[in-house]
């Protein structure tokens, strides 16, 4: 190549570069005016679910927040990208970031005194939280995960309406102390969406009765005064939640259900296919579609039930409509009395684990689940148990679009499998995927054998 020459490959060089360098900038200056956005994080934390953003879009009121955070915080920089995200969806919704060392006065004349605080303020009121407890640790699965949109979502519907949901909660056969009751970290969830969450008992007259009663018997049959107390609260067009601990005599209440057309049934459900792991006893439950549960299916996500006992229905009320919503396999049976065995009993399913019952008369709902156990603290977190409940109280309150704002892992996302699963599992990768290598080889060998005669 001659060098004279050069000077122009040189300048087609320039003019090349040049051109590049216009097109990327122009690139760019188009995507930035484009409102488009690609979440890379883990399952996607810094998104918002469908619930928040018809929230953030039917706001009515303005609603203002102040971080006060440290520049280079990590934990600080992920909220205040989903902080931005509730912004992009609402003009009504102002955030303001502020840097407390650079700012001391506006932290002193609003009252803050650390690192990591969000003030959410309304005409209604105002709502402090801290950025380490948007990030909480999932005790089943020893797993990080990020509550921050189910929370600060929370707070936003508990200070844009001045009308906060109410519900009761009556506790049987458990310490009344909420911290030592086994169910704390159910009402850490609920108090997110029930800034008047009581915890009441139903042997006294309970003053201005909530619209939704959450009952748990996990252990003694309960007096003629509390059963007329349950009567009259579904009577009344209220709605319940009824937990059953299927290890404990249910004679009272059986006979008060017997008006819904159901017969509650003794035992224990065992059901090998749907096992969790290997305990038959651990039910994973059959979802059947409905309100309350086709986020769960949406999700592909499933419930796990620690004890499960069933009850059959029957038509007695034509004004009684019944939704079944969790059932076991087929190849279910039931334990004869009290004493879980693990042989097959003569009563084989399926059978119905959860059902809710609408009267058309008066418009009360009641919500039968033959389990007390899936609420405590170690298997809330397991799988779709919280997911249930949410979505449960959302539907019986009429709040649909509130159902199901799932908390994220910052790990990976556990799988849970049946015995019959994992089963499946072990058959295909020990046995049928070696033998078909051990056939391919075979068959390269024949080949190449009968190639070379």
């Amino acid at each position: 190549m001659s060098y004279h020459k050069w000077p122009r490959m040189l300048r087609h060089m320039g003019v090349l570069v040049l051109l590049l360098v216009g097109i990327a900038g122009l690139s760019y200056s188009l995507l930035r005016s484009i409102p488009f956005r690609v979440d890379m994080s883990r399952q996607q934390a810094l998104s918002l679910t469908e619930q928040s953003i018809q929230l953030l879009k039917g706001l009515s009121i303005p609603v203002s927040v102040t971080a006060f955070v440290r520049a280079g915080d990590g934990d600080a920089a992920s909220v205040l990208e989903l902080l931005r995200e509730y912004q992009r969806q609402s003009s009504l919704f102002e955030l303001t970031v502020v840097d407390p060392d650079r700012d001391p006065e506006r932290a002193l004349v609003m009252g803050v005194d650390a690192y990591g605080t969000i003030v959410f303020e309304t005409k209604y009121g105002r709502q402090d939280i801290y950025i380490y407890q948007l990030f909480a640790q999932d005790p089943q699965r020893q797993m990080p995960v990020f509550v921050g949109e189910q929370m600060m979502t929370g707070i936003l519907k508990s200070l844009v309406s001045f009308e906060a949901p109410r519900m009761d909660v009556a506790l049987f056969g458990v310490d009344r102390q909420i911290q030592e009751s086994g169910f704390a970290a159910f009402f850490e969830i609920m108090t997110h969406d029930f800034r008047q969450l009581r915890l009441v008992s139903l042997d006294a007259t309970v003053s201005d009765p909530a619209d939704l009663l959450l009952v748990v018997l996990p252990s003694f049959p309960l007096s003629e005064t509390v059963i007329l107390r349950l009567k009259a609260h579904l009577e009344a067009g209220r709605h319940m939640i009824l937990l059953m601990d299927p290890l404990r005599p249910a004679l009272a209440v059986s006979d008060w259900l017997s008006a819904y057309g159901i017969q509650v049934l003794e035992g224990v459900i065992m059901d090998p296919p749907a096992a969790y792991f290997n305990s038959v006893s651990t039910v994973i439950p059959t979802l059947v579609n409905h309100e309350m549960t086709k986020p769960l299916l949406d999700h592909q996500l499933s419930m796990v039930l620690p004890v499960s006992g069933g009850f059959s229905v029957s038509s007695v009320d034509a004004d009684i409509r019944v939704s079944p919503l969790l059932m076991s396999s087929e190849k279910s049976w039931r334990s004869q009395g009290q004493d879980p065995s693990i042989e097959p009993g003569q009563i084989r399913g399926p059978f119905v684990l959860g059902a809710l019952f609408e009267n058309g008369k008066n418009g009360s709902k009641l919500l039968l689940i033959r389990d007390a156990d899936f609420l405590r603290d170690e298997f809330m977190a397991v799988h779709g148990n919280q997911d249930f409940i949410l979505n449960a109280v959302s539907v019986l309150l009429g709040k649909y679009d509130d159902v199901t704002i799932r908390p994220r892992l910052m790990g990976g996302t556990p799988i849970v499998l049946t015995l019959a699963q994992t089963s499946w599992i072990f058959v295909i990768s020990s046995l049928i995927m070696p033998f078909l290598f051990v056939m391919m080889g075979v068959v390269v060998w024949w080949r190449r054998r009968r190639q070379r005669r």
